[in-house]
């Protein structure tokens, strides 16, 4: 489809930008590059476009090129959530937690209840060894969406950290029940703490 839209206008950038998405889909992600280079060369402002590139960036592990290409997204739409969250994505591989944060909060502050937010500023407070911040958020992810992803195992792990033992034996038995299931509940890491 985006190849006959091209063959109809050739200079359409939005075709440019989604060819560059399914590209990188398909794992195609030096390709996908050349695709969103081409949309920003004709579109410098496109903040999806930018977005897009630098989470391309940053599965070929360039977190410093993607940060830049998600603050050029900010620069032109402040509010972008998906590009604050990844900008915080890049700024925890780049080790810089505290900046994360505030990427962090700004979409909290948008949306109280934004599922990736909370789960990513949960692992900014992991690497600031923050534990109780990091249970309280997997605790709000928990009610916001139960089945997200390692939520709960993440939550009895960083509540272990700081010896909080409350419902332990409850959790325990979710935990177990959702790996039978085949849930994606807990990192082998985190259940190995378990016991």
């Amino acid at each position: 489809s985006l190849e006959r839209a091209l063959a109809l206008n050739p200079n359409l950038v939005s075709a440019f930008s989604n060819r560059g998405v399914a590209l990188h889909r398909l794992g195609r992600h030096v390709e996908a590059l050349k695709w969103l280079d081409k949309a920003l060369a004709a579109d410098p402002k496109n903040a999806t476009a930018l977005n897009n590139r630098g989470m391309i960036l940053m599965v070929l592990r360039r977190p410093t090129d993607a940060l830049g290409d998600f603050d050029r997204s900010l620069a032109v739409q402040p509010d972008y959530q998906d590009a604050l969250i990844n900008s915080g994505i890049a700024l925890l591989s780049l080790q810089r937690s505290d900046e994360a944060l505030k990427c962090y909060e700004k979409v909290l502050s948008l949306n109280p209840r934004h599922a990736d937010a909370l789960f990513n500023r949960a692992n900014a407070f992991l690497q600031l060894r923050r534990f109780e911040d990091a249970a309280r958020d997997c605790t709000s992810l928990v009610r916001v969406d139960p089945n997200y992803k390692y939520a709960l195992g993440y939550r009895n792990h960083f509540r272990l950290q700081c010896c909080d033992w409350r419902d332990l034996g409850e959790e325990r038995t979710k935990i177990a029940a959702g790996i039978r299931a085949g849930a994606r509940i807990i990192p082998p890491f985190a259940y190995l703490a378990l016991g």
